[in-house]
């Protein structure tokens, strides 16, 4: 089991946001899950997470995608609360 294995089970395996306080400044994310500064991703449910874990199959390798730009590598990293996006076509990812 990799770490993005134990990662997803992680996630997967929480209890709804109901479960804790409400004025934790929730948020969702990309992927269309909830996190808090406070609580993470939420409390995990360690029974769910064994549960999951009994027939969990493994998420494979992580791919990274990179585009060339002039002559370089573009980085795009959240500096504060500012996030910089930048639209790239990218042919193929490793």
């Amino acid at each position: 089991m990799s770490w993005r294995d134990a990662q997803h089970l992680v996630i997967g395996s929480v209890r709804s946001r109901s479960d804790l306080a409400s004025g934790a400044g929730w948020s969702q994310n990309a992927a269309g899950l909830y996190y808090s500064k406070t609580f993470g991703f939420g409390l995990v449910d360690v029974e769910a997470l064994t549960r999951n874990a009994r027939d969990w199959a493994p998420v494979g390798e992580q791919l990274t995608c990179q585009q060339e730009y002039g002559e370089g590598v573009v980085v795009v990293a959240a500096q504060g609360r500012e996030i910089r996006r930048v639209a790239l076509e990218a042919d193929e990812c490793r």
